[in-house]
């Protein structure tokens, strides 16, 4: 016969059809295993073991300004501010089994946008009842700058004697049935400051006067400070 045994086109091109294809399939396998990234609740509920996801809150950016990340004043018809009642409502039915009056909020590491989702958060229960947002944050202290208030008096004023719980409280003018506990001076060893037995005290006559406490704590790697507060909290988000 006078046809070439090779090449064969027809063939070659199905052979370079299926590797290339099986070969794609491979490499496209290979990246959806080894990827690590965390895009949907789905994801989030691999990567964490086990641990509940109560919510799901759109960010505003770090840029955004206090008025976009106290959205739940600002806005309160928002996504933004109906995913912070969605998770109002999350952790009012986790609680159904076991009351909890105390909720502490912290963060892996900083600038995650947890004292924003504590103000949020507060905001919201506040709709239904009084309620109490102390800043226990005391490397970077936030709270009082995001609802305007003073904070030349406030926890610490009150661990150290300096003043009366009630004089530290400030009432929060847009929001009714919310109170701010901020900071107040911020100490040169805030962990130590947290440890005192003072802080207890303190909240348990919050817990007397109000229906909920929220508690905006330092994050948890670079300090031991959220460690500390969570012996004070009923649960920790």
């Amino acid at each position: 016969s006078s046809a070439p045994v090779s090449p064969t086109p027809v063939r070659n091109t199905v052979f370079g059809l299926i590797l290339g294809l099986l070969l794609g399939l491979a490499v496209g396998f290979a990246r959806d295993r080894l990827d690590e990234t965390v895009r949907n609740r789905d994801d989030l509920d691999r990567s964490i073991g086990g641990a509940p996801v109560v919510g799901i809150i759109p960010g505003s950016g770090p840029s955004g300004g206090p008025s976009a990340r106290l959205e739940s004043v600002a806005q309160p018809t928002s996504p933004g501010a109906e995913a912070y009642r969605s998770l109002r409502t999350s952790l009012e039915v986790a609680a159904l089994d076991q009351p909890v009056r105390s909720i502490q909020l912290t963060s892996a590491a900083e600038r995650e946008g947890k004292a924003a989702i504590a103000a949020n958060l507060a905001v919201s229960f506040a709709a239904t009842r009084p309620t109490v947002l102390i800043d226990a944050d005391l490397r970077r202290p936030q709270l009082h700058q995001l609802f305007g208030l003073r904070n030349a008096v406030g926890l610490t004023s009150v661990l150290l004697g300096t003043a009366e719980l009630g004089e530290a409280l400030q009432a929060v003018d847009d929001v009714p049935n919310l109170w701010i506990l901020p900071t107040g001076p911020v100490p040169a060893n805030p962990a130590e400051a947290l440890s005192v037995p003072q802080l207890r005290i303190a909240i348990e006559d919050l817990l007397a006067e109000f229906d909920l406490v929220v508690i905006d704590s330092p994050p948890v790697l670079p300090t031991s400070d959220a460690l500390v507060l969570s012996r004070h909290a009923d649960t920790t988000l």
